[in-house]
């Protein structure tokens, strides 16, 4: 006789192995991570930690307990989120020194490595589109500073007067500030494309 088993409990059923598998897997350390305390299920080992936080006051006295115990290196999971403390002077300094632990983390902003060389080509190609890199930095001081002085000469004739305070036109300078952004828009306007498609839409 063969045991037949309501529809309805096999969903359940395939939702509680899930879970079962998810909380096994959770508490299953990386290979390789720093030593530390036991990571329960989902919550890892945010229990101990609390519990030595409440005891020393601070986390951060809490994690040089248990680095006292582990190790210098100390790896904890709080939640998902795994997180390696290190303490002590050797153990920092050889974190901050060695080229193996220069990684950084997936993303687009903190990258490294090919990546981050293929990012930069990817990024200085297009950039000379709009003139980055075809001239020098004293050559654009120099075009900037003709500007401005032409600006302020223009300003001096307008008000009729031959005294100029020039610290006006650079302080308290803020994006919400209008007429003094639009007025470094025509100072410095080769180089202000995009403000000026900022001033046409206000």
């Amino acid at each position: 006789m063969r045991l037949r088993l309501p529809s309805m409990w096999l969903p359940i059923l395939l939702f509680l192995s899930a879970i079962i598998l998810f909380a096994f897997k959770s508490t299953r350390k990386p290979k390789g991570f720093p030593p530390g305390p036991r990571w329960w299920p989902f919550i890892g080992s945010a229990p101990q930690i609390e519990a030595l936080r409440k005891r020393t006051g601070h986390f951060l006295l809490a994690t040089a307990e248990m680095a006292r115990e582990y190790g210098p290196v100390l790896g904890l999971k709080v939640g998902g989120e795994t997180i390696v403390v290190v303490h002590g002077f050797q153990a920092n300094r050889e974190f901050l020194s060695s080229d193996g632990l220069a990684g950084r983390p997936k993303g687009i902003l903190l990258v490294d490595e090919e990546f981050w060389m293929e990012q930069r080509r990817f990024l200085l190609r297009h950039l000379r589109e709009f003139g980055f890199g075809t001239r020098n930095m004293s050559t654009l001081i120099e075009e900037e500073t003709q500007e401005l002085v032409s600006h302020v000469n223009s300003m001096i004739i307008q008000d009729d007067r031959s005294i100029f305070n020039i610290h006006n036109l650079f302080s308290n300078f803020n994006g919400w500030n209008h007429f003094q952004l639009f007025s470094y828009i025509e100072i410095f306007g080769s180089r202000s494309f995009r403000l000026q498609s900022v001033r046409k839409v206000t």
